[in-house]
């Protein structure tokens, strides 16, 4: 197969997400999962995990999510369903079509002079013009290739979508467990704030510390609902079926650095890209059907013979070739009566050429707009994650720090260190927000490319859809 998919590149390490209220699942072991290589299901799409030769434990990482998808997705099956059943027109349209054999058998037997015919025999076979066939072949292979990308395009989009749910399955889960945090120190400082009559906590700063709190607890039920909507999600892109748990742990690599210039994926991306590559091979295909539909005004030739059987005449009567069958030979053409019919049909294959060419260049521009808007999204996001890593979040957790250690030396008042902590929350949630966002952005870099930045070599199983011939006859660009 040829390309990838967004977010398949990545590797087991990284953060756990953990999900406490299902049964766990483990994958032992997994390959590295590239829709190149990608084969579809080997049988039932739908079959249960338990099938598969998997222990049961805690966690599985998001590579053998991949490679599961890849396994049991129905949608993919039917992709390569489709893409085998193309792989076989070429040996259809090429092919000749089947001879004609007619047997006849005379009602009323004809009385000649060499003898009574009394039946006849005739094989007749169209024989179309060489080079139709060849280029019936040609375009059948290249519907096949583009059968091919489109199962390619569905692994890529699918794999892609599991990448994306994943890290936003792993933001929730880091979310809840910093919000379950929160709210267990909000607990031990309103039980100081009650039980220490000597720090004087007005009314006014317990109601705007309950506010606070009441706030995100409420938070805290969100994440719980959005991580609900998520897990289903990922149930679904999986295909998993209802009666299994999902895996109860999900490790999530952290997202690889972007080292590559824009011009340089770009050009990457109009290479590789399954759209773009479809769009060229739908160009080739309707410049070869315009050939096809220019070559069906000369009319095609048929060829035949027909076997008479003849009876003896009486001993008496003896003519020169008594007896002896005839042979007919038989050379035909089609009459092309139909002229206006036949120039409609090559003047609208012509038009379907030039609209084939129109879309390529459509889709050129649309594949660069997708990786030049995918590329700057990575940028920022790995701006933004290492933002909160190098600076944002240690100077919030050393205003936390500075903050309750005034508290306790009864320097700073209840709801200023409330205050604090809210803050400090925010920017931890805020950084588990920024490196999903990040993973989620390269997921979409790779999917606008086609393949995954870190392109992993590996020996396919089975035909690739990109050969040498792809830039015999590419669209005008």
């Amino acid at each position: 197969m040829a390309a990838l998919v967004a977010g398949v590149a990545i590797g087991c390490s990284g953060p756990t997400v953990r999900e406490r209220t299902e049964t766990p699942l483990r994958v032992e072991s997994a390959s590295h999962v590239d829709p190149q290589h990608a084969k579809g299901p080997a049988s039932d799409p739908r079959r249960a995990p338990t099938e598969y030769p998997w222990n049961v434990a805690g966690e599985a990482s998001l590579a053998e999510l991949l490679w599961i998808a890849l396994e049991r997705s129905a949608w993919l099956e039917s992709g390569r369903a489709a893409a085998e059943a193309a792989s076989a027109a070429s040996s259809i349209d090429g092919s000749w079509p089947d001879p004609r054999v007619t047997f006849g058998w005379y009602a009323r037997e004809v009385e000649t002079r060499t003898g009574t015919q009394e039946w006849s025999l005739a094989v007749q076979q169209r024989v179309p013009l060489p080079s139709k066939l060849a280029r019936l072949q040609d375009r059948a292979g290249i519907r096949a290739r583009i059968a091919r990308l489109r199962y390619e395009a569905r692994a890529r989009d699918l794999l892609a979508d599991i990448v994306a749910a994943a890290y936003e399955i792993a933001y929730l889960e880091e979310a809840i467990a910093l919000t379950d945090e929160i709210l267990e120190t909000f607990d031990e400082l309103r039980v100081v704030a009650s039980t220490d009559d000597d720090r004087g906590v007005l009314a006014l700063e317990r109601l705007r510390a309950e506010a606070q709190f009441v706030t995100i607890e409420n938070d805290r039920i969100a994440l719980g609902e959005q991580r609900a909507v998520e897990r289903e999600r990922l149930r679904a892109l999986l295909q998993w079926p209802r009666e299994s748990p999902l895996p109860a742990a999900i490790r999530i690599p952290s997202p690889p650095a972007l080292e590559a210039s824009l011009a340089n994926l770009v050009d990457r991306a109009e290479r590789v890209n399954q759209d773009l590559r479809i769009a060229d091979l739908e160009y080739r295909a309707r410049r070869i059907g315009a050939k096809i539909a220019r070559e069906d005004a000369v009319p095609d030739l048929t060829v035949g013979a027909t076997y008479i059987g003849t009876s003896r005449r009486p001993d008496d009567v003896d003519p020169d070739g008594n007896g002896e069958d005839p042979v007919i030979l038989q050379f035909g053409i089609d009459v092309p009566l139909g002229i206006g019919r036949r120039r409609a049909e090559s003047s609208r294959a012509a038009r379907q050429a030039e609209s084939a060419a129109a879309d390529s260049l459509v889709v050129l521009d649309d594949v660069r707009v997708r990786v030049t808007r995918a590329y700057w999204r990575v940028v920022d996001a790995a701006r933004l994650h290492s933002l909160h890593d190098s600076m944002l979040l240690p100077q919030a957790a050393a205003a936390v720090e500075a903050s309750r250690a005034r508290f306790e030396e009864r320097a700073e008042g209840f709801a200023s260190v409330i205050e604090t902590l809210s803050a400090w929350h925010g920017f931890r949630i805020a950084r588990a927000r920024a490196m999903a966002d990040h993973g989620i952005a390269v997921a979409g870099l790779e999917r606008a490319i086609g393949e995954p930045l870190e392109r992993k070599t590996a020996t396919t199983s089975g035909p690739s859809s990109q050969s040498e011939s792809d830039a015999d006859e590419e669209a005008p660009r």
